[in-house]
């Protein structure tokens, strides 16, 4: 299952194939009041990420026929193409002031980190050495991001452009869709599938309890974590099915 946590811990966007199609859902933290969000009844929806102030919702889809990062109204409603479709595009993430919208793309030949405004129009390429997924820290100096599968790592660069530094260097930790940013550090699974936190003061690695949950092999790819940090999604596996489990109050 592919969701996102809204900032504020309150709602849950996620993907769900209970109409036959993938389609974005929203529920509340509590797995009441679900909403369908898009109507696409074909092409498969994914990686939806909120908006700051929680209205819209962005995703990737290849409803197009090239996947593209598509904007809706978190209410429902027309979804948005803002990316090029002579390109793909994939696992949108917003800035913190909702200006952009950080995707990982193929547009420069290779898959790089890009960003453009949620109106669409020209992107601008933000890495020169590979990237795919893209979010930005909490402050908004900084692009924490990590490469295509299956490497490994996590990585920075000023949002103005410069020098990339390796920054999570974890044996087995730092890959597509087993990370998240918090407003203290980063939230990730390591090689044993141990939910870990690397502090952003300390840079001191931790593990975080998670007794009963059972992550496994290709199951979480997609993690979300509140900006308080009180609240961190992820996907577990029970019973053999895919469920998406909210962690509350885990420090």
């Amino acid at each position: 299952m592919r969701h996102s946590i809204r900032i504020d811990g309150k709602r849950i966007a996620f993907v769900s194939d209970h109409t036959g199609f993938e389609e974005i859902w929203t529920t509340d933290s509590n797995g009441q009041d679900v909403r369908q969000v898009t109507s696409f009844g074909g092409p498969g929806a994914g990686s939806p990420r909120w908006s700051p102030d929680g209205t819209s919702i962005a995703f990737d889809s290849t409803v197009g026929g090239r996947a593209g990062i598509y904007v809706v109204a978190a209410s429902g409603g027309a979804a948005r193409r803002i990316t090029s479709t002579e390109a793909s595009g994939v696992r949108p993430s917003w800035a913190r002031d909702g200006n952009w919208i950080y995707f990982g793309s193929d547009q420069s030949g290779d898959w790089q980190i890009w960003k453009t405004k949620p109106s669409g129009g020209r992107a601008i390429q933000v890495t020169r050495n590979g990237g795919r997924e893209a979010f930005e820290a909490p402050g908004g100096e900084f692009v924490y991001y990590t490469k295509t599968p299956p490497s490994q790592g996590i990585w920075r660069v000023p949002v103005v452009g410069g020098t990339e530094v390796a920054e999570l260097k974890v044996s087995g930790g730092g890959t597509q869709g087993k990370w998240a940013l918090g407003g203290r550090g980063i939230y990730y699974l390591n090689q044993s599938d141990e939910l870990a936190f690397q502090e952003f003061s300390t840079m001191r690695h931790s593990l975080l309890p998670t007794p009963g949950l059972q992550f496994g092999e290709g199951v979480a790819n997609m993690m979300g974590a509140a900006a308080d940090d009180r609240w961190i999604l992820l996907t577990v596996l029970v019973r053999a099915e895919v469920h998406a489990t909210l962690v509350r109050n885990f420090r």
